[in-house]
């Protein structure tokens, strides 16, 4: 789950890139600490192999855009789901540039790992309920930082503060028998859109100077 994090944060932003290679390779290094290379290497082996196993599910029991769809009665292949799963990495990718682009060193980051964070939850094939714990303290800081300038409670911050009761749908009873699997993804895809509109054109209210009153 956190290569997405790494590989959009690394193309943003070259300074990272030896940080990030000399991290990744730290990281696969420690596995070589058990005393049987071989033992370490299969293990590397079954993980590529369950990746790639993980990445067409063969049921609708996960809450990704596909299983929303699912559960309304339409299904596509897993080829047209990796398109459209291809296809919105690069429009995340080119969001993610735009929010860098127009946004404050404090806040850019921000909103872009929130970005990412949401293409994760919707577009992960393999997306659990409670994976969306993930993106939950990203919209509420927006939702703050807004609250915080603008002093009131406006329609757009009402949206974050739904969104983010409406990522904890699982821990309300009964009601997450009628949101279970549709839901949380229709949520998520709710803040990636705002997201893609926030880099279309800046949203002044959430600026750096929240940040530093912060």
């Amino acid at each position: 789950l956190g290569l997405v994090p790494l590989l959009l944060f690394g193309v943003l932003y070259p300074a990272l890139w030896w940080r990030l290679a000399v991290g990744m390779l730290c990281f696969m290094g420690m596995s070589f600490i058990h005393y049987d290379p071989k033992y370490v290497l299969s293990q590397w082996q079954m993980c590529i192999e369950q990746m790639l196993t993980a990445s067409t599910p063969t049921d609708n029991s996960f809450d990704d855009i596909a299983g929303m769809f699912r559960t309304f009665g339409i299904n596509g292949s897993d080829q047209t789901w990796f398109a459209v799963r291809a296809l919105f990495a690069f429009l995340t990718l080119g969001i993610a540039w735009r929010l860098k682009k127009i946004y404050s060193s404090e806040v850019g980051p921000l909103l872009i790992a929130g970005l990412s964070a949401a293409y994760l939850m919707a577009f992960n094939p393999r997306t659990e309920t409670v994976s969306y714990v993930i993106i939950a303290p990203f919209v509420a800081m927006c939702a703050g930082l807004l609250i915080r300038q603008q002093k009131s409670l406006t329609v757009l911050t009402a949206l974050l503060v739904f969104l983010c009761i409406g990522f904890g749908a699982d821990c309300y009873g009964d009601i997450y028998k009628l949101t279970r699997i549709w839901f949380k993804p229709l949520l998520a895809l709710l803040f990636f859109g705002l997201l893609m509109v926030w880099g279309a054109r800046k949203y002044a209210p959430i600026d750096h100077r929240n940040v530093q009153a912060l």
